[in-house]
């Protein structure tokens, strides 16, 4: 029997620009498209279920987008 593929693990640096990190997340989750067609959109998964969220500004950094992301601390 098959295990199922393990999501690739990434670790965000809150205080660096999102374009900083993004030739890293690029790599680590081996996508077929070109970087300069890159995006990043939060998904929250809960119960099975996935809720699409906001796209994130790359030339902002995850500690600059925060608040307006709706983030809570166990998430």
């Amino acid at each position: 029997m098959l295990e199922p593929i393990r999501p690739p693990k990434y670790v965000f640096l809150m205080e660096l620009p999102l374009s900083v990190q993004l030739s890293g997340i690029h790599k680590c989750l081996q996508a077929p498209q070109r970087l300069e067609e890159s995006a990043l959109q939060l998904c929250r998964f809960a119960q099975a279920q996935s809720e699409f969220g906001a796209y994130l500004d790359l030339d902002s950094s995850l500690q600059e987008q925060w608040e307006e992301l709706e983030i809570s601390p166990d998430q």
